[in-house]
């Protein structure tokens, strides 16, 4: 996988808008700020995510790590964590793969 996931480009971009208002007082100069919410790799991770819990059978949730202990898995929350950090590497294998295909068309 990548040494660094670009992690900032937005998953739903919006465009600031900027624009003039007739007043009273004349023509106003207003500015709306866009925000850019989630990231695409939060927006991957929900999708992963989303996909696993759906499943009918559970198979596409993670397994436990073979080097797991009981007492690892006993801990609150740890099965959690280990299906967000599975989504999460599903998004980072998404947004490699978009990253070369990009690439990719750029060589051409």
């Amino acid at each position: 996988m990548a040494d660094t996931i670009d992690d900032d480009e937005p998953a739903f971009p919006t465009v600031e808008k900027v624009f003039n208002i007739n007043t009273a007082k004349g023509f106003e100069h207003c500015v709306i700020d866009a925000t850019q919410g989630m990231t695409l790799r939060d927006y991957f991770a929900g999708q992963a995510m989303a996909g696993m819990l759906a499943s009918e059978n559970g198979c596409s949730l993670p397994a436990w790590p073979d080097d797991s202990t009981l007492e690892s898995r006993a801990v609150p929350g740890a099965y959690k964590r280990l299906a967000v950090q599975d989504a999460y590497a599903w998004a980072d294998a998404m947004i490699a793969e978009r990253r070369r295909r990009k690439q990719q068309v750029k060589n051409l």
